[in-house]
């Protein structure tokens, strides 16, 4: 039994908390003793990012779509409909792997499912085949590699690039995802190859297989997330499920990675994981309105269709109107605390914040920078994008999932 001292030594690094809640795994990212990000994670086997061969259907000309038949990857012998846009995939890819003159019912073709089934709609199936790693993400293509866009650091690029580009096969093309930047290259390059010989067999599987069948399951959430987190920052895995347990020490056994964190199955029937991190009040405090700064200000969120809104205000905080100083670091600590919330709450889209007005130029700008300074940690592309004419700050944020409050 793991005691509850172990674990609360460990709160001054990174850790990954995963503990059931409700009916599905709550997986909560801290930086010391602050969560950074919530992901709510199924307990089921997932459709997303499996890889099937499909039958083609149903042809609709005036959506310029087809409908594939797929099979289930967790209820044996069942069939669904995968939609698959004519005009997002240009390429298909036919079991037979030779040209074909149309695109015609019955053929038989290698897809992977970009999308899950939602609100009575079919998944979304893509003929971009592709296989992620830690550092990297390799697809079918003509030998391209090209990076994250946040790496910037072009000297890199250019030496890393020229260091691999012998491994990648002509046919296959390469991402080198943010985790890569400044690693070892003996593990791009050992990913690249496991990553290669992985592709092969799943086309040579492909080529001999009857549609419609299943030929590769999608990884368990829990991994592909972990995955995000294997940068070298991640110091501790906390689990109180056995199976995560299990799974995630045999994928981190099985891998060769640099700085592997350790994994630990707490049980304590006294003090439950969840009770321990208080993740009830995390939530609760998630989908709050208001947020308090240390210093008694405080930022209020607003959800509409279009965008999120956000309010800077003084709150408890006596500030005298000329002392600029002093508002400026309350806009500072509500910058950060906004970067952080935004990916608490998993708010995508546009931004608008209205910070407290300050006059001067340069401290205006100072508070920008801060501001895509918070943001370029975030796991998801956000960046500010400027002023507008009423000083307000525009962002954005890509949208990977739904925001929080819309799954809990």
């Amino acid at each position: 039994m793991i005691k509850k001292v172990e674990v609360l030594v460990t709160m001054e690094g990174s850790k990954l908390l995963i503990s059931s809640y409700k009916d599905k795994y709550l997986a909560v990212y801290y930086k010391g003793d602050k969560a950074y990000d919530i992901e709510v994670l199924d307990k089921d086997v997932r459709m997303l990012d499996s890889i099937h061969i499909s039958k083609v259907g149903n042809i609709v000309d005036n959506i310029s779509a087809a409908f594939l038949d797929i099979v289930s990857p967790s209820i044996k012998d069942e069939r669904l409909k995968a939609y698959y846009s004519l005009t997002d995939n240009k390429r298909h890819i036919f079991t037979d792997f030779s040209e074909h003159d149309r695109f015609k019912q019955n053929d038989e073709i290698l897809v992977q499912i970009t999308k899950e089934a939602a609100k009575g709609k079919a998944c979304i199936a893509s003929s971009n085949i592709s296989l992620s790693g830690v550092y990297t993400v390799l697809s079918l293509g003509q030998g391209k590699i090209t990076f994250s866009s946040k790496i910037d650091d072009k000297a890199w690029k250019e030496e890393i690039k020229a260091e691999i580009e012998g491994y990648l096969d002509k046919d296959f093309n390469l991402v080198l995802r943010t985790n890569s930047y400044k690693v070892k290259n003996e593990l791009i390059q050992k990913e690249l190859l496991l990553l290669s010989e992985e592709m092969k067999k799943l086309l040579e599987k492909a080529r001999h297989t009857k549609a419609p069948a299943l030929i590769k399951l999608s990884d368990k959430e829990y991994i592909n997330l972990l995955k995000q987190y294997l940068n070298g920052e991640l110091k501790e895995i906390i689990t109180d499920i056995d199976e995560v347990f299990e799974d995630i020490s045999a994928y981190l056994k099985d891998s060769d990675k640099s700085k592997i964190p350790s994994c630990r199955l707490y049980k304590d029937e006294l003090l439950p994981l969840n009770k321990l991190y208080a993740l009830d009040s995390l939530i609760e405090g998630v989908k709050q309105r208001k947020v308090w700064l240390k210093n008694g200000a405080y930022i209020v969120m607003d959800y509409t269709e279009a965008m999120t809104v956000i309010d800077v205000n003084t709150g408890k905080t006596d500030i005298n109107k000329s002392a600029q100083e002093t508002v400026y670091y309350t806009n500072l600590e509500a910058a950060k605390e906004i970067a952080r919330q935004l990916r608490l709450r998993n708010i995508s889209g546009i931004v608008i914040i209205d910070f407290i007005d300050m006059k001067s130029k340069e401290l205006r700008d100072k508070l920008f920078n801060k501001l895509n300074k918070e943001l370029k940690e975030d796991k998801v592309r956000a960046r500010a994008i400027d002023y507008t004419a009423l000083n307000l700050v525009e962002l954005t944020r890509q949208k990977i999932k739904k925001p929080l409050y819309e799954v809990l």
